[in-house]
């Protein structure tokens, strides 16, 4: 009940964002659910910034700069962070407790992304883990 509470709440925080030209500001919640055994999933207050503007973007948790930006193609250099962490001290798994801690990481890449009239869009993402985490 007290995560549906946490939820309903980020939910409604998101709904109220506020908005101006370029920018827009708000908060959200993220529900991580865990892949791993007998761990529960976490719920996590993100703010959620937005920036488009004609040289780079800046959305929630992710920003980039554009290297080419027309009306079909965009090419751009990304950077994300992952909130995805894992304790093995969480879970009542024994197997699961010989794991490796895992840490929450900053991703960066590269990005491409087709824009056609009629069919939609096609985006293309490569990045890898700048921390090492």
């Amino acid at each position: 009940m007290k995560r549906l509470k946490i939820l309903s709440w980020g939910l409604l925080c998101t709904a109220m964002s506020a908005k101006a030209d370029e920018f827009s500001l708000g908060v959200a919640a993220m529900v991580v659910a865990s892949p791993y055994v007998k761990t529960q999933a976490r719920v996590l207050p993100v703010p959620v910034l937005g920036y488009e503007g004609e040289h780079g973007y800046f959305r929630g948790l992710a920003g980039g700069v554009y290297l080419w930006n027309d009306e079909h193609h965009t090419l751009s250099v990304n950077a994300y962070y992952l909130p995805f962490q894992y304790d093995p001290d969480d879970s009542d798994n024994d197997a699961m407790k010989r794991l490796d801690k895992r840490r929450s990481t900053l991703m960066a890449g590269m990005g491409y992304r087709y824009k056609h009239p009629v069919w939609g869009q096609l985006r293309l993402e490569i990045s890898g883990d700048t921390l090492n985490n």
